[in-house]
């Protein structure tokens, strides 16, 4: 398939062809007459391009910006996703995290507090066994109607510490 004779002959070129043959044309050299003459031209053509779409049409105007988001829509923002991607367990992480922050915040137990402390904590205060709350708070909802139902639960646990 490569040629008719039975030997064949394969070639790399290297650069010590081109050195030892001392005739090694340069780009410039093999390039037509009126290449030269293309750089400088399409260096100039860039230039004015850079120019004409570069200039300012009047003074910068700051405009602020809509940051502002209420908190509700976060959170629903937020559900929707964890919904659509079907995250039970990171939206049980995340509820579940956020009650022990805001009790040991209510209860104020520190920074360094962990969810047995807060649990232990909670069910003091509200004067009922610490099993029962931390049956509760460490719940795997596996279904999303479950979810709601112990997320619900979740907050009414919230609210019966934060009006104590």
């Amino acid at each position: 398939m490569l040629g008719s004779s039975r030997d064949l002959v394969w070639y790399l070129p290297s650069l010590e062809d081109a050195a030892g043959n001392g005739s090694g044309k340069t780009l410039d050299d093999l390039a037509p007459g009126w290449a030269r003459f293309l750089g400088p031209w399409l260096l100039l053509v860039a230039l004015a391009a850079v120019v004409w779409r570069g200039r300012r049409h009047g003074p910068l105007v700051f405009e602020p910006l809509p940051v502002v988001v209420k908190a509700v829509e976060t959170a629903e923002g937020r559900a929707r996703l964890y919904q659509d991607a079907r995250a039970i367990d990171y939206a049980r992480d995340n509820l579940r995290a956020g009650l022990l922050v805001r009790l040991s915040g209510k209860l104020r137990l520190g920074p360094g507090s962990t969810a047995e402390d807060t649990i232990a904590a909670a069910a003091r205060l509200l004067g009922v066994d610490a099993a029962g709350v931390r049956t509760l708070v460490n719940e795997h909802p596996k279904t999303e109607a479950r979810l709601v139902a112990w997320s619900q639960a979740l907050d009414k646990l919230e609210k019966e510490v934060m009006t104590r």
